[in-house]
């Protein structure tokens, strides 16, 4: 079986891999669901040069944090941001991207704290959002040796309206794609940071939350447009910055769920998303 993804220009063409993983996400694809126009993520990581969208983006952190601490005024976020005209190097954004995925998966701002006794978690979790999308919003306009060398990576995420997180079985894991034969995979849910995104962003590797899946979502997936992040991924140097965080040997993979069989894509020319079909 087959799954195609149908642009007004060309075609791409999925065999689905022969696994358990995948054949449970496809027992649960849903191809009357509303499939959203695809996003491109990764390829543009190009840094933005644009001055004036840099800055309003570090106003919008700003703003953020300064909203979170409006509700919070107790357990206020601890990266201080009293300056209106504070600036941020890309070492302070990967640190409060650290304080965001903490307080997301353990309820206060360090990994060995004790939770906090919140009132109100669900304010908790929707003041905490915004915080990390304008992170990486703001993140855009940094530039690492990282993305120098991969600026050639494009990932396609096609993804339904409301798609469904899930769990994994223990098992499952054995399925994580250490050798980097498939470029086709299921959208991946973590707390914390993606290991290739943490790659890019010059961060550190030791650090807990970079880390790799943790469940997956239904009726979403993406592709690595020509392989071009697996063939980054065995490179030396995201080998050894694995290993520069003890994580060369663990979970840092993701589930697969298949792989282009209709050749190269052309990211430029590809056109506008029309749907889905099983062939």
């Amino acid at each position: 079986m087959h799954l195609l993804c149908k642009f007004t220009n060309a075609n791409v063409k999925i065999e689905l891999a022969p696994l358990p993983v995948a054949d449970h996400w496809m027992s649960n694809l849903d191809l009357s669901l509303n499939w959203l126009a695809p996003s491109f993520i990764w390829g543009p990581s190009k840094v933005n040069p644009n001055e004036f969208q840099k800055d309003h983006a570090r106003v919008q952190l700003i703003e953020t944090i300064r909203d979170f601490n409006r509700s919070f005024p107790d357990i206020k976020f601890p990266f201080s941001i009293d300056l209106d005209n504070i600036t941020f190097t890309n070492k302070d954004l990967n640190t409060i991207h650290r304080y965001f995925t903490t307080a997301t998966s353990h309820r206060s701002w360090e990994f060995n704290s004790e939770a906090y006794d919140l009132a109100n978690p669900s304010l908790w979790y929707a003041k905490l959002a915004p915080i990390n999308d304008a992170v990486h919003n703001l993140q855009a306009f940094y530039n690492t040796p990282e993305k120098d060398i991969t600026q050639d990576v494009n990932v396609i995420s096609i993804v339904a309206d409301n798609p469904i997180e899930y769990m994994h079985p223990i098992g499952d894991w054995k399925y994580l794609d250490y050798e980097l034969e498939y470029d086709v995979f299921i959208q991946h849910v973590i707390c914390g940071r993606d290991t290739f995104q943490a790659y890019i962003d010059g961060d550190n590797c030791k650090h807990a939350d970079v880390m790799p899946q943790w469940n997956s979502l239904y009726n979403s997936f993406y592709i690595d447009v020509n392989g071009e992040r697996n063939k980054h991924m065995r490179s030396s140097d995201f080998r050894k910055w694995l290993d520069s965080g003890r994580k060369l040997n663990t979970a840092w993979q993701y589930i697969p769920l298949g792989k282009v069989v209709s050749g190269h894509i052309n990211v430029k020319t590809i056109g506008n998303f029309i749907g889905l079909e099983l062939v």
